[in-house]
This record gives C-alpha cells, sequence and structure tokens, in this order.
C-alpha cells in the first residue's frame, strides 16, 4: 500500500486489517469486546476502518456500486445499515483491493477463481 501512496492510516489499517478476523488461520488475534483497547494502541480512526472491513456485509455493501455514489454499509455483526463516510468507503476499497491483490501474488487458483468478480467489482469502485 505504500507503493501506491496509500495514506499513512491506509497503511496502518492494512496491517491490521485481520485483528478481527483471520479467515486464512479461522482465530481471531482480538475479540470485538476489546475494541476499546485495539483503538488505544493502533488509534481511533485505524480502528474504525479495521472494524467496517471486518463487518462489512460484501455482497449486500459491494452490489450497491455503480449504481449509487452514497451506498449504505450493511453491518453483519450489529445487523444495522448505516450511512458512512465518502472517505471511509474509499478506504474499504482501497483495503479490499489491496487485501485481493496481496492473495493474487502467490496464488494463481485466487486468481483463476475470482478474476471475472474482481475485476466487475474494481470497475464499479472507480467512482471511489
Amino acid at each position: 500500500m505504500k507503493a501506491w501512496n496509500a495514506s499513512e492510516i491506509l497503511q496502518q489499517a492494512g496491517l491490521y486489517h485481520a485483528a478481527y478476523s483471520n479467515s486464512a488461520s479461522g482465530q481471531n488475534i482480538f475479540e470485538l469486546s476489546q475494541r476499546a483497547e485495539v483503538a488505544v494502541v493502533i488509534g481511533t480512526e485505524v480502528e474504525n476502518i479495521i472494524y467496517h472491513y471486518f463487518a462489512c456485509d460484501r455482497d449486500a455493501f459491494y452490489s450497491q456500486f455503480g449504481l449509487t455514489d452514497n451506498p449504505i454499509f450493511y453491518d453483519w455483526v450489529t445487523s444495522k445499515q448505516t450511512a458512512i463516510s465518502f472517505e471511509l468507503v474509499r478506504q474499504l476499497c482501497e483495503l479490499t483491493a489491496a487485501n485481493a491483490a496481496v492473495l493474487a501474488i502467490n496464488n494463481p487458483e485466487f486468481v483463476a477463481n475470482n478474476s471475472t468478480k474482481l475485476a466487475d467489482l474494481f470497475s464499479r469502485m472507480q467512482g471511489f
């Protein structure tokens, strides 16, 4: 993320993006009940990004891209739907793209199974 000039905040979010869930290992590093403690260590803005990245109902949220400039955030943890800032939408898009890039670098199977879907998603993310 540093190489493509992501903000320092987003670079930090990239480092901690799996703090609440790591699908590769199936383990949580932190529980959601520890959000305040995590925020003290990494900062509230970084913690807010990684919480939203974790809690995002991606199918519901990303399906709006290309249809509206103000997608509603679907939080699968709380079952709430909320408006979030354009900046947070942008940050979630960039973090999603970075994560997909990392997964694709050494995983031809990931590329083969997801390239069409990701190309579509990334083209619809362009406004953000």
